[in-house]
């Protein structure tokens, strides 16, 4: 529990106190939430978790004689490491880089093909968004991809695209998911949608939050049935306004 304690006062005389107590559990999710810090977590749990069940398939493999079986996991982990090392070289971020490489974990295990894009880059810093805001603008749209592709697209892929220059960053992800309407693109914009149900959306208000505050872009565009892309771009004229 947090306790908050604050005096009262009557004709400037201290009467007593009132005692507030609140949930301390609601609180530090609440806090996570904002710093994004639950979306390096879970990409972490989930990085340590799939690497986890490979092994024990592969040991099971082995037991069982099935060794070309298991060679060919051997393999297919190779390429992973191979993706993941592509990511390491163009995120220079490395909690940026541990986020992709979690959020490509959980893709898999959602049947997803989670892709950077081959020109993407995004230095250690810059002056346009700080490593949090980052992982909230990032996480969130990644995990709005995995909500609109669901368990029924027969195409499954999301792009990501991260790219930082003297003139701005710009954070792009496109999924091939269900789509949306150009009424429920208006209220995303009005922060009244979602399609996780009541009490839920508050990844996308936090994205335009950010946006807002550093005088920036969030581009949406849209069909049904032929997925969404969502770019956030923070120019120059952000970063001089906020020098």
């Amino acid at each position: 529990m947090i306790i908050g304690i604050y005096p009262l006062f009557r004709d400037k005389q201290e009467t007593g106190a009132l005692l507030v107590l609140k949930d301390r559990t609601a609180s530090v999710q609440m806090a996570e939430q904002l710093t994004g810090t639950n979306h390096v977590i879970e990409a972490l749990r989930a990085n340590t978790h799939e690497f986890k069940n490979e092994l024990h398939i592969i040991s099971g493999l082995l037991q069982l004689g099935e060794t070309s079986q298991a060679l060919a996991m051997i393999e297919d982990n190779g390429s992973l490491q191979n993706s993941g090392s592509a990511i390491l070289n163009q995120i220079e971020n490395k909690t940026i880089a541990a986020l992709l490489l979690g959020k490509q974990n959980r893709a898999k295990e959602l049947d997803i093909d989670l892709i950077l894009q081959k020109d993407s880059h995004l230095p250690a810093h810059n002056p346009f968004l700080h490593t949090k805001e980052e992982i909230t603008i990032i996480g969130n749209l990644i995990e709005n991809a995995f909500e609109a592709i669901g368990n029924d697209a027969s195409v499954r892929n999301i792009n990501v695209f991260l790219s930082c220059t003297e003139e701005g960053i710009t954070i792009s992800v496109d999924d091939t998911g269900s789509g949306m309407t150009p009424e429920q693109i208006e209220k995303i914009r009005a922060g009244r949608f979602t399609t996780k149900g009541e009490g839920h959306g508050n990844g996308l208000k936090m994205i335009q939050e950010i946006v807002r505050r550093k005088q920036g872009y969030l581009e949406i565009e849209s069909e049904p049935g032929e997925g969404t892309s969502f770019t956030v771009s923070i120019t120059s004229q952000a970063k001089e306004a906020h020098a």
